[in-house]
């Protein structure tokens, strides 16, 4: 008696014939060639060509388990993600996300209104990843990806 095979299994054994074969398969080959049932063969050769045309679907792990989410140019955050992402997540603002939304705030986004911030490991991070920008005399701003990061943490926690 056949052993019946799940879907993943069905899928690379597809995939597999496929990436073997470089030349054009009628659905009647491929199952033959994958001992599938002609129908399911079809079915899933259908399903694999649909899930082509849609968009990558990414992983977000988190300390209380996954989230799944449509990637995309205009991939934006819902206010139903996010309302997830704080309530069941438990997702919270860290030590440099305040900062940069209190830079934010406070419109301490160019050279012209830049502060003396001292040098602190959030500071020393900032800048080095490019949150923060550094006038010559040592004064500090919020950079245009650092903007980007306080407008992402105001829309999902709210004000700060």
């Amino acid at each position: 008696m056949k052993q019946r095979r799940d879907s993943i299994a069905i899928v690379e054994s597809i995939t597999d014939y496929m990436k073997r074969n470089d030349f054009a398969s009628s659905p009647t080959s491929i199952a033959n060639k994958t001992k599938l049932n002609y129908n399911s063969c079809r079915e899933y050769l259908q399903l694999m060509t649909f899930v082509q045309s849609i968009p990558k679907i990414k992983i977000i792990k988190t300390e209380k388990g996954e989230l799944y989410r449509m990637d995309g140019l205009l991939d934006l955050p819902t206010e139903k993600t996010n309302e997830s992402l704080v309530n069941d997540f438990g997702m919270k603002l860290t030590d440099s996300d305040k900062l940069y939304l209190g830079l934010f705030e406070k419109n301490i986004t160019n050279k012209e209104h830049a502060i003396k911030l001292g040098n602190s490991q959030i500071v020393k991070d900032g800048l080095k990843f490019r949150h923060l920008e550094k006038t010559p005399d040592g004064r500090i701003y919020l950079s245009v990806l650092g903007k980007t990061i306080a407008i992402g943490a105001k829309e999902l926690f709210g004000k700060n």
